[in-house]
């Protein structure tokens, strides 16, 4: 498996090697029965592996995306951002408001979050296959938001994004969040603590940029945003794990007044007036 990097996240290509030469017709079938080694199929969102024939000596089989190692589906997330969305998020997104998800991945949050107009954005393609009508989906890199209205968002969310962006990529989509965001509008973010998560927070090799609450709290406020709510411990580091996965034990989580294992933080942020202090709504 070798790597190379795609935009912002890493691609790895598969090389499939076998003594057994074959046509690149059997290579790449996805119906034949008789297998000797896995081979790949072109799907939307890349390749999928399934079991075909051999393949010639180090062919390639296609690339191998974040998704389909570190970041697979797991349906619990599905049940975690449910819960949240009703439980926690929704509260702060007004009916007729305009929602914004960058980095939205499998779509767990914009799916289930209510809001007039709900927006996804993310530079993997399979997204189409996860985010659905009316939800908009856009597939570009989140530091390319020119496509977007000015003063059109009046909550854009981020969850376990900002870790996986160079400073300067981060300083560039807070700079057209500037231009995008109603006046009042709030930037929400959703990440690793690295106070918290120091010994797990390399785990995933896509991390390159590192934030205590308090350290993003000063690049948001270098770069024009004003925090004010910052929860340092709001949810676990992740849902592979042990314990189980219910609404009711999430319900109770978001109860606790200390949150034990809580590794992830929560800021929200406004754009500061020139005189330093955030717009009201």
């Amino acid at each position: 498996m070798q790597g190379r990097i795609n935009g912002s996240f890493v691609v790895f290509e598969r090389v499939v090697v076998d003594r057994t030469p074959c046509s690149s017709a059997t290579c790449w079938s996805r119906s034949r029965k008789r297998a000797s080694s896995w081979c790949g199929s072109t799907t939307a969102s890349g390749i999928r592996w399934t079991r075909g024939a051999t393949c010639a000596r180090g062919r390639r089989s296609g690339p191998v995306t974040y998704h389909d190692t570190r970041f697979t589906f797991d349906a619990r997330r599905d049940v975690l951002w449910k819960t949240l969305c009703e439980h926690f998020f929704q509260r702060l997104i007004p009916a007729d408001s305009c929602v914004l998800e960058l980095g939205a991945g499998y779509g767990h949050f914009i799916s289930h979050i209510r809001a007039a107009r709900r927006i996804a954005v993310d530079q993997w393609p399979g997204l189409t296959r996860y985010v659905q009508a009316p939800v908009e989906a856009k597939v570009c890199n989140v530091t390319d938001l020119e496509w977007l209205a000015d003063r059109s968002v009046d909550f854009a969310f981020a969850s376990n994004l900002f870790e996986h962006l160079t400073q300067a990529d981060f300083a560039r989509v807070l700079e057209q969040l500037g231009r995008k965001l109603q006046p009042g509008g709030t930037l929400n973010i959703l990440q690793p603590n690295y106070r918290y998560a120091y010994r797990e927070y390399f785990d995933d090799f896509t991390h390159v940029s590192v934030y205590s609450d308090e350290s993003l709290s000063d690049f948001l406020a270098a770069h024009g945003f004003t925090v004010f709510e910052r929860l340092p411990r709001f949810l676990p580091l992740t849902v592979k794990s042990r314990l189980p996965v219910s609404p009711a034990l999430i319900r109770l989580y978001l109860a606790l007044p200390v949150k034990p294992m809580g590794k992830q933080m929560f800021l929200r942020a406004r754009l500061a007036t020139p005189g330093g202090t955030p717009q009201a709504r």
